[in-house]
């Protein structure tokens, strides 16, 4: 049997889409990742089996405009761009994957705990054009406090991500 997606972005990255293509499914992503109109239009068009949710709004109306819809997974954490009530209505589960970005989020935090912590941004526009880069990094992060409790989280975090 063929399921028929739609994907609530314009792209999905290669692993997704080899995973979905191996179980013969056809993917449809929207033109615009941030247009609610899209969603419906196609939502009450064409007779999808599944979404998976990035960050556009799924609503009641687009989920209501879709008899066949069986399942609807968000691509992420946190479901406050669906509709839950009307999934639940319908008896459509919401799925989420928690964790699936830990390390990038764990990452991103340090570097820019770190990047906080030397000023780099101002210590950048502050900087002559022709200064160079040891300029816009002459403050150090040695006499600042910082929130180790976070880091040893973050750690943690990275840890998991990787068991």
């Amino acid at each position: 049997m063929t399921y028929r997606f739609l994907v609530t972005t314009t792209d999905l990255g290669q692993g997704g889409r080899q995973r979905l293509a191996d179980a013969g499914c056809v993917v449809d992503y929207l033109d615009d990742a941030n247009d609610v109109a899209e969603v419906e239009r196609r939502m009450s068009s064409v007779a999808y089996d599944a979404v998976i949710s990035r960050t556009v709004e799924l609503n009641a109306k687009a989920i209501n405009a879709c008899p066949t819809l069986k399942i609807i997974c968000k691509h992420g954490v946190g479901v406050t761009n669906i509709d839950v009530a009307a999934a639940t209505e319908r008896g459509i589960p919401v799925l989420t994957t928690p964790a699936t970005n830990a390390q990038s989020v764990a990452e991103l935090t340090l570097a820019l705990m770190l990047n906080c912590a030397r000023r780099l941004p101002f210590s950048n526009r502050k900087s002559p054009p022709d200064a160079g880069p040891a300029a816009a990094m002459a403050k150090s992060y040695r006499a600042k406090p910082l929130d180790w409790s976070a880091l040893v989280r973050l750690a943690v975090a990275w840890r998991a991500s990787h068991v």
